[in-house]
């Protein structure tokens, strides 16, 4: 009897094992999956606009690089991963979130509401993540989190989310009536815009092509950079630093 119940637990497992192979086998790569749209890539990261009606769904795809995934909206959907049960996901407008990447899995509106999003591709490998002054990923903080107290002269603040040896991924905001920033990285940066409207990238004192929401700007290392906001209204960016770039 024990023997026959090894059996079928074995026979159950390849099964299963076999199932979760297969799904993986045909899933696409996610250049390949029509709703992911590349909007910049350079050889640190490659950026994805990704978008969903309501009642529909992905193809199957995957995952192989670890990635930075964050919504510009309210998000409410269905992540089917290949292997694991359904999970429903909700998620606030601009919460960050972090995978490892190394999976398949197809994303479902079933509930109604539509999905934009956008997925940051990390090109070069990364050690394990820790948090810094936010809960992104398992575990408690462990780089020191620094006073991020509101500047009362502009009303901005700086948020360190989380980092890795080779990335360092922080929220930044700005208040109203912040007509425009000045901002200068260490490192090569990418920054996303999470919130805002009318905003403009300035060179040489001309304003140039607008950064709208889920827009993406590169900003090289030590070279400052003036972003202005005629519109007053107070707006964010997600920015990722990475180690290894200079100016």
């Amino acid at each position: 009897m024990l023997r026959m119940t090894w059996f079928v637990a074995t026979a159950f497992f390849v099964s299963a094992l076999n199932v979760q192979t297969s799904e993986e086998q045909r899933a696409v790569s996610i250049t390949d999956e029509p709703h992911y749209r590349l909007i910049f890539e350079n050889s640190y990261v490659r950026v994805f606009r990704m978008s969903l009606v309501a009642h529909d769904a992905t193809l199957l795809h995957k995952h192989e690089r670890p990635y930075v995934y964050v919504p510009l909206g309210p998000a409410d959907f269905v992540d089917a991963v290949a292997g694991k049960p359904d999970a429903r996901v909700t998620m606030t407008s601009g919460q960050v979130a972090y995978f490892p990447g190394g999976f398949s899995h197809s994303i479902r509106t079933d509930v109604g509401s539509a999905l934009d999003s956008i997925t940051i591709e990390l090109l070069k490998p990364q050690s394990d993540p820790q948090n810094t002054c936010a809960e992104i990923v398992p575990g408690p903080p462990t780089y020191h989190c620094p006073t991020t107290a509101a500047d009362k002269k502009n009303g901005s603040s700086n948020l360190p989310l989380f980092k890795t040896e080779e990335t360092d991924v922080s929220l930044q905001w700005y208040g109203q009536n912040t007509s425009q920033a000045g901002i200068t990285y260490r490192l090569g940066t990418l920054i996303v815009i999470l919130s805002g409207s009318g905003l403009q990238t300035v060179k040489k004192g001309k304003p140039q092509e607008p950064l709208s929401v889920g827009g993406v700007l590169w900003v090289l290392a030590e070279a400052p950079t003036t972003i202005t906001n005629p519109s007053g209204e107070p707006w964010s960016y997600l920015s990722l630093s990475f180690e290894g770039t200079e100016p």
